[in-house]
């Protein structure tokens, strides 16, 4: 996240600048899924898992052994199924990047 900042920073001239929170801070992931849907918080980075108390179809890629490796998993979250379900949390306020 630091990384991140650092070049949005450097690429917009430092009009955009931000302050990153680590370790549960600002609350558990639920809670900064429902800050950003509030817009309290503008951004964040979190795993699917908590994203099933806004969309609960976003759990399944939690299951154990639905990937048979890591390569499959990627490029089944930026195929199809990554793009389904990032058009689901859309209408809940949350946009998937990546």
């Amino acid at each position: 996240m630091e990384a991140f900042l650092k070049e949005i920073e450097e690429k917009t001239d430092r009009r955009i600048t931000g302050k990153v929170f680590h370790g549960g801070v600002l609350g558990s992931q639920p809670d900064a899924i429902n800050q950003v849907r509030l817009g309290a918080i503008d951004f964040g980075e979190c795993n699917l898992r908590p994203m099933g108390t806004v969309r609960p179809e976003t759990t399944v890629v939690s299951l154990p052994f639905v990937f048979k490796s890591i390569p499959q998993m990627y490029r089944a979250m930026r195929g199809e199924i990554g793009d389904a379900l990032a058009a689901a949390m859309e209408p809940k306020g949350l946009v998937a990047l990546g």
